[in-house]
């Protein structure tokens, strides 16, 4: 076979696989698993209806008997200035959704500690579950398009621990993210541009500081 045809035979199969690729870039960023019984919901900052309406419907269903979240960094704007503003943090505006989605107050704990990345949510988990040596799995709740990257930050945080803990990041069947089509509108396809810039940013940077 002539040298021309087989360049031509490589350039051809490199498309393919570049073609196929990027139309899973979208379906590569969920995580496939479903959730399971645990002691605790940890809901990540960020979107609030996929991610309330998850948590809520975990906790009525009896997957886990409480919901936790860290508070917000808002860039700008310190607490005290937030305060006297009345301004929600993303923290409040849950809690809220919470409440009218029919979970009780009491079951429902905001953190302290401010978080500003999912990076920083990881370690104020962990920082949590050092404090609590009863709690054993913890289901984590975000949006479906970031469930990839969830999985492979809490997964490397919770190696600090001393003791085993069962972690699960169950798909969001509540998030309006087109993971089959992610080109075809202007949210789905900043999603994937924003977690593929952000698991860069794992890999080269924040893995290493967890």
């Amino acid at each position: 076979m002539k040298k021309k045809n087989i360049r031509l035979i490589i350039l051809v199969v490199g498309l393919i696989a570049l073609i196929l690729i990027s139309r899973n870039m979208g379906k590569i960023l969920l995580s496939s698993s479903s959730a399971t019984q645990s002691d605790l919901i940890f809901v990540l900052l960020g979107p609030v209806p996929d991610r309330a309406l998850l948590a809520a419907e975990l906790f009525n269903t009896k997957m886990a008997p409480k919901i936790l979240m860290a508070n917000e960094y808002q860039a700008g704007l310190d607490a005290v200035l937030a305060e006297r503003l009345h301004i929600d943090k993303t923290a409040d505006v849950f809690k809220t959704a919470l409440l009218s989605l029919g979970v009780p107050e009491e079951n429902i704990e905001l953190l302290p500690e401010v978080s500003s990345s999912t990076k920083d949510e990881a370690l104020i988990l962990i920082n949590y579950l050092e404090l609590h040596p009863e709690i054993n799995s913890v289901i984590i709740v975000t949006s479906s398009f970031h469930g990839l990257r969830t999985k492979k930050i809490f997964n490397k945080a919770i190696k600090q621990l001393d003791r085993e803990i069962l972690v699960v990041v169950p798909f969001n069947n509540h998030s309006v993210f087109n993971s089959k089509k992610w080109w075809s509108d202007r949210y789905s396809a900043t999603m994937v541009a924003f977690e593929y810039l952000k698991l860069i940013n794992y890999y080269v940077s924040d893995q290493f500081s967890l």
